[in-house]
């Protein structure tokens, strides 16, 4: 398959936080506010895509008051693409 992923993109970004280790989804949303201007509205689109592609999973926590998070996670796949764009 081919991955149309570049630095500076929402892909990286998003691979390159998963690098550092597992994270939930306000975390990985609070660092691309924080560290980028790149356009929030595919922040989502951007997970399911990387998911879709098996560059990322995803597992089911509870939190605190026992409401379902989703812990995103980088895939073997996800890190072998990460360190050809690096």
């Amino acid at each position: 398959m081919s991955y149309q992923i570049e630095k500076n993109t929402m892909e990286y970004t998003i691979l390159s936080m998963l690098a550092e280790g597992s994270a939930y989804v306000n975390e990985l949303l609070s660092k691309i506010e924080k560290t980028t201007t790149i356009d929030n509205s595919k922040f989502y689109p951007t997970l399911s895509k990387l998911s879709n592609w098996n560059l990322l999973c995803y597992n089911w926590n509870k939190t605190e008051n026992d409401q379902p998070v989703k812990e995103f996670i980088l895939t073997i796949d996800g890190q072998n693409i990460l360190s050809t764009i690096k």
